[in-house]
């Protein structure tokens, strides 16, 4: 019996036929088929009738449904891309910004403007503005204050939020700025002392302090703030001028008598050299005699008039005692017989001697006076 090898029009397996045969099976498939006419069929029972189906008609209508189907996808498609770029020029922007809105949230500062703070301990303010939902808080120390200051050590001198000194919008009723952010820059500025801190001139001139005691300068100037005074004597008296002994002729700071310009104090610094000049008795000065002539001390006791002379200014005062009394003398014991200045015993010049001669202090004065043998 001859056989016949068709290809099945569904899988394209090859499917033997006997010679007689009109039905097979495809072994790949599974699909019923006819050979009728020279023609390969699949073959379709109907529950109610059987009927065959042209092959190529089946065919025609899977590439339609396919084509309906493709072209079905590419309207979804279409939809999808129409869809995703309305979220994206509406709906994402949204999204990212309530992103960054809950990231970086809105904060309103707990007062209108700088000012309130002005004059606060820094760190306070810090605290506040931080409890306020600031997270970039830093402060920031200026190096300003004067000597006298040390009161405003760590207060504040202005607060900026993102560079803002006042923080109120405008209108007829005042009301807090609510645009800040959570990350937006804030800057605490406060006072600290530097460390050789400005001092302002204690008077307008050298001239306050003329005549004054020394002594008493010094304190004002340490007072002030000054760290670094120095004294310079000025040994220009005699000695009929000895009350003025310790007064000041003038104070000079970095050099200067004059302490204003431009009708304003000046500012100087701690460290700045201070000098106070100060009057005192002149090597050597020159003094008036302390009496008209020696008679003026004869008969006293030698160790007072050694004191008065000494007190009156002169530094080279020799007692010599002369070894001259006999026993019954005993009443002249230790008294003067004679004072010598410069080998003079009369000390005076001028009509009756009314002028009293000047001599110094170093000038050689002995004082001569009784003695036993």
């Amino acid at each position: 019996m001859g056989m016949r090898v068709l290809k099945c029009p569904c899988c394209g397996a090859s499917v033997s036929f006997g010679e007689e045969s009109r039905l097979a099976k495809c072994s790949k498939c599974g699909n019923a088929l006819e050979y009728d006419d020279g023609v390969l069929r699949k073959f379709v029972h109907n529950i109610h009738e059987e009927r065959y189906v042209d092959e190529a008609a089946v065919m025609r209508s899977q590439v339609e449904i396919h084509k309906i189907n493709v072209e079905h996808k590419e309207l979804l498609w279409t939809m999808l891309l129409l869809i995703g770029l309305i979220l994206a020029l509406v709906g994402i922007p949204s999204i990212i910004q309530g992103i960054r809105s809950a990231a970086n949230p809105d904060v309103r500062p707990p007062v209108e403007s700088s000012s309130a703070y002005v004059g606060e301990n820094y760190t306070i303010v810090s605290n506040a503005l931080s409890d306020a939902g600031f997270r970039d808080v830093e402060s920031i120390p200026v190096y300003d204050l004067l000597v006298d200051e040390s009161d405003k050590i760590n207060t504040v001198e202005r607060v900026t939020i993102d560079g803002d000194l006042d923080w109120v919008e405008g209108g007829l009723i005042s009301k807090r700025k609510n645009t800040y952010k959570a990350n937006d820059k804030v800057r605490i500025y406060y006072h600290l002392m530097p460390e050789n801190p400005p001092v302002k001139a204690p008077e307008n001139s050298s001239n306050a302090y003329k005549n004054k005691l020394k002594d008493d300068v010094l304190h004002t100037l340490e007072n002030k703030g000054f760290a670094n005074i120095q004294t310079e004597v000025i040994k220009d008296l005699d000695l009929a001028k000895k009350n003025d002994v310790g007064k000041v002729e003038k104070v000079t700071i970095s050099g200067d008598s004059e302490w204003t310009e431009n009708g304003q104090r000046k500012v100087y610094h701690v460290e700045d050299e201070v000098v106070v000049y100060y009057h005192a008795i002149a090597d050597n000065a020159a003094l008036e005699a302390p009496q008209g002539n020696a008679d003026a001390y004869k008969g006293q006791p030698y160790q007072l008039v050694v004191s008065a002379l000494h007190s009156a200014g002169f530094e080279n005062v020799v007692a010599v005692a002369l070894n001259d009394l006999e026993k019954d003398q005993s009443d002249l014991l230790d008294t003067v017989a004679n004072v010598t200045i410069n080998e003079e015993s009369d000390w005076s010049y001028g009509l009756f001697g009314a002028m009293r001669k000047t001599y110094h202090t170093e000038d050689q004065v002995i004082v001569f006076y009784h003695s036993s043998r």
